[in-house]
């Protein structure tokens, strides 16, 4: 489910942030989104569920998942999962960037495709999400 609750409702999701590029769809047709070529790259494993590591808080990942849901909707989102990917990291300005895992599925005219990387999702010290990277 790309987005089961409304950006308002879920505490420090920004729903005008940009999608990091890594999460980006794939033009259909090009070669790097061919079945082969992504297992050629090691991403045949992309449907096993995403393993959270010790360190961020489900709040603060559900407010990031949610955050690249709505960034990701544009482009034909179909389900965005996000887990826990290690420690936050304090910033001087009060607020966190939080490691993040997250995969997201795309609806396509052939087949879904399915994109998968390591965001940093920033915080600020009242705890919206201000950057994905």
């Amino acid at each position: 489910v790309v987005n089961p609750r409304p950006a308002a409702l879920v505490a420090g999701a920004n729903p005008g942030l940009s999608l990091p590029l890594a999460l980006v769809p794939l033009q259909e047709g090009s070669e790097a989104s061919s079945p082969q070529s992504r297992r050629q790259r090691g991403m045949a494993r992309l449907g096993a569920p995403l393993v959270p590591r010790i360190g961020t808080p489900v709040q603060i990942v559900e407010a990031c998942r949610t955050s690249v849901a709505s960034a990701a909707v544009p482009y034909g989102a179909v389900r965005v999962e996000a887990a826990s990917a290690g420690r936050l990291n304090p910033m001087p300005d009060g607020g966190v960037t939080a490691p993040v895992e997250v995969r997201v599925v795309y609806a396509r005219a052939k087949a879904s495709q399915t994109r998968q990387s390591r965001v940093a999702c920033r915080l600020n010290a009242a705890g919206t999400v201000v950057a994905l990277r």
